[in-house]
C-alpha cells in the first residue's frame, strides 16, 4: 500500500484530522476559530480534586434521588449516571461527523451505574497497582514534574487496556464492589448528559477553554497532561470529558455501527481489523483495537476530535502519553 494513502486511512482510523485539514465543527456567529492568548497565570499548579460536595451542586435531582455521588477508599468521587436513552453517534447531515460514527442510532441505558467524576490520577493508579507506567514513556514529563505539588493529581497517562482492566479488577478485590471499564454506549452517554450539540457545553468554540484541555486551543495547555477535575463539569458533574486524556472503553473497536443491540449494547464480539504503522513508521502492522473516547491535550489546534460523537481505536497492548481511563461502578441502590 502507499504509505500516504496508508497514512491517510490510520488518521481516519486512529487520531483526528490533521491541523492542514480540520473537520468543520458548527459554531454560534459570536465565536471564533483564533485560538486564545497564552496566559501563563491561567493554570494553577496547586491543585485540588473536586470533593462530593462540590460535584453534589452540579447533579440533577434525577441523579440526587439515586442517592448523589459517593467517594471510595482510595478517593475515587463517583457520580450516579441514570438510566435513559439517547442517539449515539453522528447524523448523515452533521458535517463534522465522520464514518466511524455514523449510523447515529438509538441506544437505551436501561439502569443507572457509577461514574468517576475525574479520570483516574497517578496517585490512584499507584496506590491500586503499585506501578508508574508513565515513566517509561514519558521521563522528561515524569522528571520535569515530579517534584509539582499537583503531580499526583495529574490523570494517570501510558495506560494500555490491560492495565485499565486490571486496574479495575484490584479495586473491585479492595472495595467489595464491581469496577470495570465503561461501554462505548455508557461512555457518550454519559459525555452528552443530555444535549444533542457537539460537546456537551454546545457548539460554540469560544466556550472550550472553560470545559477542556486542548493544546493551541485552551489557555495554558502546554501540550501536556494536567491534573483532573480543573475544568468545568458537564450537566451530569463530569469532568475533562473532553480533553485532557483519551479514555478506554471497553468495547472492540469496529470501523462502523453495525448490528447494535438498542439496549445497553457493548459492541462487537471481535471488532474489525485495522492496521497501523509500527514504531519505526516503516512496517505496516494488523489487529483487533479498542475503543477510545473524548480525545486529549494533543489534538493539536483540532478540537473537533473532542467531540461527544469522536471515536478512535487504538491496539489493547498500546501506550502513549496521551493514554488513560476513568471507571464505573456498578450501581447498589442501598449505597
Amino acid at each position: 500500500m502507499h504509505r500516504s494513502l496508508l497514512i491517510t486511512l490510520l488518521v481516519g482510523l486512529f487520531g483526528c484530522a490533521s491541523e492542514g485539514n480540520p473537520i468543520e465543527v458548527t459554531e454560534s456567529s459570536d465565536s471564533t476559530h483564533a485560538p486564545p492568548q497564552e496566559n501563563e497565570n491561567a493554570y494553577d499548579p496547586i491543585a485540588t480534586l473536586p470533593d462530593t460536595a462540590q460535584v453534589a451542586s452540579h447533579l440533577t435531582p434525577e441523579q440526587l434521588e439515586l442517592g448523589g455521588p459517593l467517594v471510595d477508599s482510595i478517593g475515587i468521587v463517583l457520580a450516579p449516571i441514570p438510566a435513559g436513552e439517547y442517539l449515539m453517534g453522528s447524523s448523515d447531515t452533521d458535517q463534522a461527523g465522520l464514518p466511524m460514527e455514523r449510523p447515529q442510532h438509538l441506544v437505551r441505558i436501561t439502569k443507572p451505574f457509577y461514574l468517576g467524576v475525574c479520570e483516574v490520577t497517578r496517585a490512584q493508579y499507584e496506590q491500586v497497582l503499585d506501578a508508574r507506567p508513565w515513566q517509561l514513556i514519558d521521563v522528561g514529563e515524569w522528571l520535569e514534574q515530579g517534584q509539582q505539588p499537583e503531580s499526583k493529581l495529574l490523570a494517570a497517562t501510558s495506560v494500555s487496556y490491560h492495565n485499565a482492566v486490571e486496574f479495575c479488577s484490584r479495586l473491585s478485590e479492595i472495595e467489595g464492589a464491581e469496577y470495570r471499564l465503561p461501554s462505548e454506549a455508557e461512555w457518550e452517554y454519559a459525555c452528552r448528559a443530555g444535549t444533542t450539540t457537539a460537546f456537551s457545553f454546545g457548539d460554540d468554540l469560544s466556550e472550550l477553554d472553560r470545559h477542556a484541555w486542548c493544546y493551541g486551543y485552551t489557555n495554558g495547555s502546554e501540550g501536556r497532561v494536567h491534573a483532573v477535575g480543573q475544568k468545568e463539569a458537564n450537566p451530569w458533574g463530569l469532568y475533562d470529558m473532553h480533553g485532557n486524556v483519551e479514555e478506554w472503553c471497553a468495547d472492540w473497536y469496529a470501523l462502523k455501527y453495525e448490528g447494535e443491540s438498542v439496549n445497553d449494547p457493548t459492541g462487537p464480539a471481535e471488532g474489525d481489523e485495522v492496521v497501523r504503522l509500527d514504531e519505526s513508521g516503516e512496517e505496516v502492522v494488523s489487529g483487533r483495537a479498542r475503543v477510545m473516547r473524548g480525545g486529549s491535550f494533543a489534538m493539536y489546534l483540532d478540537p473537533s476530535c473532542l467531540r461527544s460523537a469522536f471515536r478512535a481505536g487504538y491496539f489493547p497492548d498500546g501506550r502513549r502519553s496521551t493514554f488513560g481511563f476513568r471507571v464505573v461502578r456498578e450501581y447498589v441502590e442501598s449505597e
